[in-house]
């Protein structure tokens, strides 16, 4: 979305291959010590507050949106701080489902898992291209708590009776 919003404000293709880059790199040059926080620390934990973290810049971008000040460094800086944000949840979600799941559940588990997280990748860009030019801005984000709970599912409650199959 956030790509999107600049490619319609500037029809700049290396503007919109700038916030690719500002969003990779983040993965890249973090992708081994988010792997690392992952495994030690408590894993529902690091997916709350990255969670909670992306829902805070969802929000954020949309206020500037919807105010009418967004700039072009708004759009570098919040899609670098993804980029930050996914660095860190990416290894804890996919080391939560093997947590949460049984030997006969996990690779269920891991299909569906990866069936979600793709599924939003494709279905959101043609979404907020079927919504009306004046909502479309908006759209693309949508309510920051809806598009993180749509998107990410949060982990179980705290108190799930699955979170007593861990395996460490």
């Amino acid at each position: 979305a956030v790509g999107w919003q600049l490619y319609e404000r500037t029809s700049n293709a290396w503007s919109l291959g700038l916030v690719g880059v500002a969003e990779l790199t983040p993965v890249l040059l973090l992708m081994i010590v988010a792997g690392n926080a992952a495994d030690r620390y408590p894993r529902r934990m690091v997916i709350v507050g990255s969670t909670v973290a992306s829902m805070i810049q969802a929000s954020a971008l949309a206020f500037l949106i919807l105010i009418g000040r967004i700039e072009m460094w708004h759009v570098y800086a919040f899609a670098f701080t993804g980029g930050l944000i996914q660095s860190l949840t990416q290894p804890a979600r996919q080391a939560f489902v093997y947590d949460v799941s049984t030997d006969d559940t996990l690779q269920n588990a891991i299909v569906m898992s990866s069936f979600v997280q793709n599924l939003a990748r494709i279905t959101a860009p043609p979404a907020s291209r079927a919504a009306p030019s004046s909502s479309r801005h908006w759209f693309s984000f949508g309510s920051p708590g809806d598009a993180c709970s749509a998107t990410r599912p949060p982990p179980l409650r705290l108190d799930s009776p699955l979170l007593c199959h861990h395996r460490l």
